[in-house]
């Protein structure tokens, strides 16, 4: 099983491009399946107990750096579980979707460390298992800026979207991310996806 994650801010098209390569795959013959890995164990858990929609890491991060009024108790609970949390999803994971030649992630846990731990992500993202390949989706600043105003997201509080853009600079030579600049037209970023995964995990014709 090959793990494919596809990363970037919120607002550059991670789903719709995972969706698009699962289909692709599916297409070509190969046995492929779409997950949101932060939330696979999240989902089971909610289907058992009911838990507050207001655990979210990202509004934690964001509210607590714009001084805002978060909820201390929960925000001390994900530190301390967060990285288990991450541990247990990825072994999961990697337990029940072993029948998949691929595994497309949209999205992986590079941001949701980031959002629980700030600056240290990268010293837990060191000894954490990485996926076999990582797309890296990047656009333009002020067009995700715009994407985000537009839909009154949290995100476009203060300077989180300009963090999180620095944050994936930096670790993107560190942990060998694959830079995909994001096209007004999601088929060329698709195009230049499967052009990507072709040449890195492939050498053979079948994909293409």
């Amino acid at each position: 099983m090959k793990l494919i994650a596809i990363v970037g801010a919120d607002g550059t098209g991670k789903t719709t491009q995972a969706k698009i390569l699962e289909s692709k795959l599916l297409t070509l013959g190969f046995r492929a399946k779409y997950i949101q890995s932060t939330y696979v164990l999240l989902e089971l858990i909610r289907k058992r107990i009911e838990l507050p929609q207001q655990i979210s890491p990202r509004h934690m991060a964001i509210k607590t750096h714009n001084k805002k009024k978060s909820h201390f108790l929960i925000e001390i609970m994900l530190k301390i579980s967060g990285i288990f949390y991450a541990f247990f999803t990825y072994i999961y994971v990697k337990i029940t979707h072993g029948k998949y030649d691929f595994v497309i992630s949209d999205r992986y846990f590079y941001q949701y460390f980031y959002d629980i731990y700030g600056n240290n992500a990268t010293k837990i993202l060191k000894i954490f298992p990485m996926p076999d390949l990582i797309l890296w989706l990047e656009m333009n600043s002020i067009e995700l800026r715009r994407r985000h105003r537009e839909w009154k997201s949290i995100e476009s509080e203060g300077d989180y979207l300009e963090r999180i853009s620095d944050f994936y600079k930096e670790i993107s030579q560190l942990f060998g991310f694959k830079r995909i600049h994001v096209d007004e037209n999601p088929l060329l970023t698709a195009n230049t996806i499967i052009t990507t995964i072709k040449e890195t995990l492939f050498h053979d014709e079948k994909v293409g």
